[in-house]
């Protein structure tokens, strides 16, 4: 095959290479951001593998504050129901009482906690005003997160007692909330007790740095609205062009249509009590967390661009690896072929190829001939004579051993049998004696080579 059709197969193949890595690096990114989405939901789940639920205390021990208030009232009937809202209120009745009686039915005065001073959120309130809390995060699955959560005591109510008497043995509010502390984090019959057992786990940071990887991480809109405003999260969002991350994976990239309906949610329950007190308890979400793919950084486009940088060039490089060689050799070929006898002269008779293992006389007569050579003009006979000498003393030879080879197998007979040409076979056949015989001059070879370009 000629160098030309090999050098033009290899600029074909380095194009479909990239093509080709196009398409691969595509795949081989997917394939890393679906390997780190389950690295990332693997985490999470070792990290809750032995309970869904983890909490520590954030303050205890504080004096509180308190008002009395007066107890929610009994759910009433309604007498011959009017309304839609009515006959649904009475649908509710029986639920609503049971609730009722459940967390008020006993209770002889509620005392609702408050901030020591006026203004709850000024320099001058007192934040631990609760007594104690606990902070906490709660599993569901991979689809629906992590709940971050603090729970504290927002009101006590005494109960009533069936012996006036017992009414002298009342607790404090603050002795109750002690109390209500105490069987929380250390009575066995607690629920909550276990959920201090994980130490540093309920940290929410401690759990980002086991979960965080290269493409994802865990993300709370609540925490950024708690952060940078509810408005500038949604702008920033908003603004977002979330058609460039091209991420496979589901649920990996934050909406503005999944936001939660108003940050820290709240429920209130009915939490420790005995046959003196009840103390409720307020449970409050601060942030939901969800695994999303890191949209700040987007490390999936850099690895994409790095990659397709990397493969390309490293394809171009062999391809010049290949190509360039070729392509020199190719083009010194063609300038061989294209070399009249005097420039062959020039080139084989210059006394520098004489130097390396050096011969005194082959110098001098090289340069004797390449001073001849250098002459504008040269006739034919001259150049026969030189040609001569540079053959007998200097030892050279004209033909080239490649173009030698190429014209043999060009006025090979073979060739024109298949389709059969008679007179081309009569012309190859005798060019192709002439070729093969012994002491093949440079004039033969010359006269040859023309005869040839009638084939």
């Amino acid at each position: 095959m000629k160098r030309n059709s090999i050098i033009w197969i290899i600029i074909a193949v380095w194009l479909v290479g990239l093509v080709g890595t196009f398409f691969f690096t595509q795949m081989a990114v997917d394939k890393k951001e679906k390997k780190l989405w389950m690295q990332a939901h693997d985490a999470l789940s070792d990290y809750f593998d032995s309970q869904s639920t983890y909490m520590d205390v954030v303050y205890s021990g504080k004096n509180v504050a308190y008002e009395q208030i007066s107890i929610p009232e009994r759910p009433q009937k309604i007498d011959n129901p009017q309304q839609d809202w009515q006959r649904s209120l009475n649908d509710s009745y029986g639920r609503n009482l049971e609730q009722w009686k459940s967390e008020y039915g006993d209770i002889w005065k509620l005392y609702k906690l408050k901030p020591k001073y006026k203004a709850e959120n000024s320099w001058n309130s007192d934040n631990e005003w609760t007594g104690w809390m606990f902070h906490g995060l709660k599993y569901y699955n991979a689809w629906e997160g992590i709940d971050e959560f603090i729970e504290y005591p927002y009101q006590v109510g005494l109960k009533k007692q069936d012996d006036n008497f017992f009414y002298g043995f009342m607790p404090t509010i603050q002795e109750a909330l002690n109390s209500a502390y105490e069987f929380e984090t250390e009575d066995p019959k607690s629920s909550n007790r276990n959920k201090f057992a994980g130490g540093n786990k309920s940290s929410i940071w401690n759990l980002k740095d086991m979960v965080d990887n290269e493409y994802f991480f865990l993300w709370s809109y609540d925490y950024d609205c708690n952060r940078w405003g509810k408005e500038s999260t949604d702008s920033m969002l908003r603004a977002t062009d979330w058609d460039k991350y091209h991420v496979n994976s589901a649920s990996s990239l934050p909406t503005t249509y999944s936001f939660v309906d108003g940050l820290f949610g709240k429920t209130d329950y009915p939490g420790v009590y005995n046959g003196y007190y009840q103390v409720y308890n307020r449970m409050q979400r601060t942030a939901i967390w969800e695994v999303k793919y890191d949209w700040r950084f987007d490390n999936k486009s850099r690895d994409l661009k790095k990659y397709r940088i990397w493969w390309a060039a490293i394809i171009t490089f062999l391809m010049l690896g290949s190509v360039i060689p070729l392509s020199i050799i190719e083009n010194k070929k063609k300038k061989l072929a294209e070399e009249t006898l005097q420039d062959r002269l020039i080139r084989l008779c210059n006394p520098q190829n004489f130097m390396k293992k050096y011969d005194m006389k082959k110098v001098e007569t090289a340069n004797a001939l390449y001073q001849r050579l250098m002459t504008v003009g040269l006739g034919e006979q001259a150049l026969n004579e030189i040609s001569q000498t540079a053959i007998t003393e200097l030892g050279i030879t004209l033909i080239d051993e490649t173009q030698l080879k190429r014209l043999k197998e060009k006025v090979n007979p073979q060739h024109y049998l298949k389709p059969y040409n008679a007179e081309k076979v009569s012309l190859a056949n005798e060019l192709f004696a002439r070729i093969c015989k012994d002491g093949l001059t440079y004039e033969e070879y010359i006269e040859i080579e023309k005869e040839s370009r009638k084939l």
